[in-house]
């Protein structure tokens, strides 16, 4: 069994056009608890499975993260099926705005960074190829993949890992995925239509992603650029994300991180910064500060941090102050 949970005290200076005050759980890293388990088949093969649930620590509420049973071979590497991480997944150890909290994820998460599943999966995971994984999944899309994709998805993964160097690449097509522009990234006119806040089902959403890493015990610096097109009704918008950040152990129990990234989107921009700092009690528990600051540009176009109420101006600050334990 494993698992992290975290909580904290939280502060919005424009949530709906007021401030706000709050009790804000899993905007460090996603909180969950999972079991994992392997039987050994003999010749290099064993079974494998993993059950992992969401928590809601402020209201005991639950839900489903990933559950997959499969087959693992030390030669050939990992085939499993059930509900699994998409390929962009792939992007969340190259990305210091995610390290830092999830509400800095790129604008609406529309390219998936912070770790999204998919219902009805095959994934396959190879094992290391000249210091390279590949990583290919299929997600059948029917009626019941309603909360993740009504259609079906494809896409794949490389990583590349050579010492302190690190690499990523990632492309993946997912049809039926659902958005509400008004509430997701403060815009009310998209694909040449004016939407009120109502969710709709996207045709499709092709997501590209690049990532470097330079990692050391002590010193981690990243870079990343995505590109999501999203089709409806067969007109296309395109959304660039661009991140720099890095995390430095100022002590062996004090760590500091920060990131800024850029997006863009026709006349649409959005500028996140994001820093946090935390003070390691244990290995497995810390004290921890994030502060993330969002300003947009556009025509009509109001700042919402993810996960967060939108504001009514083009600005939106979130503050934070709480604790994390991983068991």
């Amino acid at each position: 069994m494993y698992g992290i949970v975290d909580d904290s005290l939280s502060y919005n200076s424009n949530s709906n056009g007021h401030s706000l005050w709050s009790l804000a759980s899993q905007k460090r890293w996603p909180n969950m608890w999972g079991m994992t388990g392997t039987e050994d088949l003999g010749g290099g093969l064993s079974a494998v499975f993993r059950y992992e649930t969401g928590i809601q620590l402020n209201t005991g509420g639950s839900y489903t993260r990933q559950t997959w049973v499969g087959l693992s071979d030390k030669k050939y590497g990992v085939l499993t099926l059930g509900k699994q991480y998409d390929a962009a997944y792939g992007i969340v150890p190259f990305t210091t705005a995610i390290d830092n909290s999830t509400t800095a994820a790129h604008a609406g998460n529309y390219d998936r960074g912070t770790g999204l599943t998919l219902n009805n999966t095959i994934k396959y995971q190879s094992e290391p190829i000249a210091n390279t994984r590949a990583m290919l999944f299929y997600s059948f899309g029917s009626p019941d993949s309603g909360t993740t994709n009504t259609g079906r998805g494809v896409g794949g993964n490389l990583v590349y890992s050579n010492g302190p160097y690190n690499l990523y690449l990632s492309y993946q097509s997912i049809n039926g995925t659902t958005i509400n522009p008004a509430t997701d990234i403060g815009v009310h006119r998209m694909f040449g239509q004016n939407f009120s806040a109502r969710s709709f089902l996207l045709d499709h959403s092709n997501v590209l992603g690049v990532g470097a890493m330079y990692r050391t015990q002590d010193l981690k610096v990243t870079a990343t650029f995505t590109q999501t097109k999203m089709a409806f009704h067969n007109i296309t918008e395109t959304m660039s994300s661009y991140e720099v950040g890095g995390r430095y152990n100022v002590m062996p129990d004090v760590i500091v991180q920060g990131a800024y990234s850029y997006s863009t989107m026709d006349q649409y921009k959005w500028d996140v910064f994001a820093v946090s700092s935390a003070y390691l009690l244990s290995k497995r528990s810390q004290l921890f500060t994030t502060l993330v600051y969002q300003q947009t540009g556009g025509d009509g176009q109001v700042a919402v941090l993810n996960g967060e109420s939108p504001s009514t101006t083009n600005k939106q600050l979130v503050l934070r102050v709480g604790i994390l334990h991983k068991f």
